[in-house]
């Protein structure tokens, strides 16, 4: 794919998520499209590009989303430049691997992010659990048709 494929992507997947997903949730929960083809995306980029591309899709999220907290605009890139030396070290040419690092990127998002928000209100241990798990849960159902989309257009 050519880098501005990736944008593009990035850019579509934002607003479907931001937009459309928002009749289809689950509890309030739906599942994270921009940082499924982040992660994915990064492990076919090198690390500038990587960076570049995750700084454009948390500055892009905070601006047409209705946090007041800019968690995206500091994790997207710290995620990118993760998956990145991550990918230097470990080959992930299976599906399997890459749904278990878009995984365990779903779940430290989801985590942070609820962990920070949540932290001024009481909600019990196992809501924010139901979510958690939940958002994993949806992530992962939608991973396959990203890695298709992806690498299938090579």
């Amino acid at each position: 794919m050519k880098k501005w494929h990736y944008f593009a992507l990035i850019f579509s997947c934002l607003l479907l998520q931001l937009t459309f997903l928002r009749y289809f949730a689950f509890f309030a929960v739906k599942p994270n499209l921009i940082l499924i083809a982040l992660v994915i995306s990064c492990l076919t980029l090198n690390w500038r590009w990587a960076i570049i591309l995750g700084a454009f899709a948390g500055f892009t999220k905070q601006l047409l989303s209705i946090n007041t907290i800019p968690l995206d605009v500091f994790f997207y890139p710290l995620v990118c430049f993760l998956v990145v030396r991550i990918s230097r070290k470990v080959s992930f040419e299976n599906n399997l691997l890459r749904m278990a690092l878009v995984a365990a990127a779903v779940l430290l998002e989801s985590i942070v992010t609820r962990a920070i928000v949540l932290s001024g209100t009481h909600v019990p241990f196992g809501i924010f659990l139901r979510t958690v798990f939940l958002e994993e849960f949806m992530s992962l159902l939608v991973t396959p048709i990203l890695i298709k989309i992806i690498y299938g257009s090579r």
